[in-house]
């Protein structure tokens, strides 16, 4: 594939092992929002017009803001508005995540020439599948009862990441529950030997060491924490607000971690080449 000019702005760990594995194949980066991390890359740390200037395509952070205002850029001691920088990017062709969020924040987003990998199921997919091994990894971690071969686990909501614990857990837990809200996926839960509940009959189930929530609303209020997640570890994986209602959390003494973007934290090199391989995949397409 032929070199390409690529500015990386911000971004965690995952955009820095994306720096370096960009950087071994050759491609001309330009890179900004490091200052802080400069030992770990292996090129100059640019300002914010130096990179526009010089690259064709570029990538944002992924999460692209933590507040809604600047890009999030932890390895920064500088802040860069969003409003003020996507002016500057008419003339890009951009990789992001989240298009809508991004369009929200700054409404001439949507006047620039970007793919959203949000939109690219194989992409999601594999992320989902990253996601539920560091979400086993950190329950590894966590037990009490010594690991999750002799752990009464629950998983709520059969959604990508859901499908990806059940198939990862089917054979490697004493006793694994998954719950859904469709008849369909019930039946399909069951058909991997699991055993099945309705996500609405939630509070009826109980007996857990560990819980994954994978749903994006509120299912553990205080009622299901007194009985569901009794002296049960919850990992929340799901989106902001999240499944757990954190103040009868603390009332009713269950232990939640609230994990979000695990593969950042705890997968950056198996996510980065997911990015690098969708951005190149995209590029040599012709499809940006």
């Amino acid at each position: 594939m032929k070199k390409i000019d690529v500015g990386i702005l911000g971004g965690d760990d995952r955009q820095l092992e994306l720096i370096n594995s960009l950087y071994k194949e050759g491609h001309n980066l330009y890179i900004t929002g490091f200052d802080k991390a400069i030992s770990q890359i292996p090129t100059l740390n640019y300002n914010i017009q130096e990179m526009l200037n010089k690259s064709n395509y570029v990538v944002l952070p992924i999460p692209v803001s933590r507040d809604e205002i600047y890009f999030n850029t932890p390895f920064s001691e500088f802040k860069t508005p969003i409003n003020g920088c996507v002016a500057q990017m008419t003339d890009k062709k951009i990789f992001c995540f989240d298009s809508n969020k991004i369009t929200k924040i700054c409404p001439n987003f949507s006047n620039c020439k970007y793919y959203d990998f949000a939109k690219n199921e194989k992409f999601i997919l594999e992320n989902a599948k990253i996601t539920a091994e560091c979400a086993i990894e950190l329950a590894e971690k966590e037990l009490t009862v010594g690991n999750l071969k002799n752990a009464n686990v629950l998983i709520c909501g059969f959604g990508r990441i859901g499908k990806h614990l059940v198939n990862l857990l089917t054979t490697g837990t004493a006793r694994l529950t998954a719950t859904a809200r469709q008849a369909k996926h019930i039946s399909q839960i069951k058909e991997r030997g699991v055993n099945a509940i309705y996500t609405q009959d939630l509070k009826e189930a109980s007996g857990f060491d560990i819980i994954f929530n994978t749903i994006p609303y509120q299912i553990f209020n205080e009622d299901t924490l007194k009985t569901t997640a009794k002296n049960a570890l919850i990992i929340d994986l799901a989106s902001a607000p999240g499944g757990v209602d954190m103040n009868a959390a603390e009332k009713t003494n269950v232990k939640v971690i609230q994990a979000l973007g695990l593969p950042g934290k705890m997968a950056p090199n198996k996510s980065a080449n997911l990015i690098k391989d969708t951005i190149l995949e995209v590029i040599e397409a012709n499809v940006l």
